[in-house]
């Protein structure tokens, strides 16, 4: 936070861009921040990592957006990204993290961001039952990170974090933590020492 200069007070937001809908995610976190600013006791600082593949176009009109939104987002400038050389680098700051089906959302949950948020909108959603064929994100369905597809959804994320912050836990928010623990409970150093002894188990009767 300190490199970004981001008081330790602040509520922090890291939207991590994939190559096509990140319009979308952006409308929708200015959206739930323009209803509820004035009950957050917290400022939000609300930071985007546009995808390297992005087409120009669509990052344009991100900026564009960005640009003339009410609600401050701050964009990464190329200084900052020389720092931050991914969005995964980024994921220790952050109070929320923001994006559709990435690993990026998948690091969060190993470092127990409080808020791993996947955004269900149109283009993302589309683009996911395309690619995965599948129509939940495996997470969501464990209960290990939210979904959001509406204003009203993140800004009840946000509020919960808000409350989180002020030392008060929701029961979903307990919840998703702990299944955020029972998800991550194989990554303890020795995945690889494992894969290895599963490899050669069938050697042991050659």
């Amino acid at each position: 936070r300190s490199k970004l200069g981001i008081s330790s007070e602040q509520l922090v937001v890291l939207i991590a861009g994939q190559s096509a809908g990140l319009l979308e995610v952006v409308q929708l976190l200015v959206g739930a921040l323009q209803a509820i600013h004035n009950r957050l006791q917290y400022r939000v600082r609300a930071v985007v990592r546009h995808h390297p593949r992005a087409k120009p176009e669509d990052t344009q009109r991100v900026m564009d957006f960005m640009h003339s939104s009410p609600i401050a987002i701050f964009d990464v400038d190329p200084l900052e990204v020389a720092l931050f050389p991914n969005s995964d680098s980024m994921v220790p700051m952050a109070d929320i993290v923001l994006s559709g089906y990435s690993t990026t959302n998948y690091y969060a949950i190993l470092w127990q961001v409080p808020a791993v948020v996947y955004a269900a909108t149109p283009i993302l959603s589309a683009k996911f039952h395309n690619d995965k064929h599948l129509d939940e994100i495996p997470e969501v369905k464990a209960g290990a990170a939210w979904s959001v597809s509406s204003i009203e959804e993140m800004q009840a994320v946000i509020m919960d974090v808000a409350a989180h912050r002020n030392g008060e836990q929701s029961t979903h928010l307990r919840e998703m933590r702990e299944a955020q623990a029972q998800l991550c409970r194989f990554h303890d150093g020795n995945a690889a020492r494992r894969v290895w002894g599963e490899v050669n188990r069938p050697l042991r009767y050659v």
